[in-house]
């Protein structure tokens, strides 16, 4: 245990370094730690095979290397029109930068205050690449912290069976929130004039356990 918790702790490790200079694109994170990952990975393999979350998520990693990414079109049916007052004013499909990893981002505004509004950023991992790309953010989902200032708060929380990753600023009223969906999509939302809790309601009604490829 102590073996795979290192591990761990390299993962997360080469994840933060690896964000440094990278703005807020999910995928130019992921990018730069790929090949470091993909090293720890075969080193954990040979060194553990206990049922642990690392092991599972190599074990993951695996499996998604053989599924064919979410087509375009599959992702642009998927996204919805309008999430109660919210209607959609824009998307991008496939522009992360990253040629092998599909992905979508749609733009929501309030219909009756234009002030409120709403990215949310889906990238598929499955694929080789998004394989390594999923398990890096899997690995930043286990963690358990909490941090609290004078304007907001980040910290790692559970809603609904997921495990995520929020945060928010009072003085600005901005609010992230971001999870793993079946293990295999990343999810993440960025908001203006929300917070948290309006973010997780939009998640209830976007329906992300339906993303192409997902059973449930």
């Amino acid at each position: 245990m102590k073996i795979i918790g290192g591990f761990l702790m390299i993962i997360t490790l080469i994840f933060l370094s690896s964000s440094c200079g990278s703005g807020d694109n999910p995928v130019a994170k992921a990018k730069k730690a790929m090949k470091e990952v993909s090293n720890v990975v075969d080193a954990a393999k040979t060194m553990s095979k206990s049922q642990t979350v690392f092991q599972e998520s190599a074990d993951r990693m695996e499996e998604l290397k053989y599924i064919t990414p979410a087509s375009k079109d599959e992702l642009k049916a998927w996204l919805p029109e309008s999430l109660g007052t919210f209607k959609r004013k824009g998307f991008s499909v496939g522009e992360q930068g990253f040629a092998e990893i599909s992905s979508i981002t749609g733009n929501y505004v309030d219909k009756d205050d234009a002030n409120k509004k709403f990215d949310i950023n889906v990238i598929d991992g499955a694929g080789e690449a998004g394989g390594i790309f999923a398990m890096v953010y899997t690995s930043q989902f286990n963690r358990d912290f909490e941090e609290e200032h004078q304007d907001g708060f980040s910290k790692s929380m559970e809603n609904g069976g997921r495990k995520a990753v929020v945060s928010q600023n009072n003085e600005y009223k901005t609010a992230e929130l971001e999870f793993m969906e079946g293990k295999r999509y990343y999810i993440k939302l960025t908001g203006n004039q929300v917070d948290v809790d309006d973010l997780w309601e939009v998640v209830s009604k976007i329906k992300t356990e339906k993303l192409p490829g997902l059973e449930f």
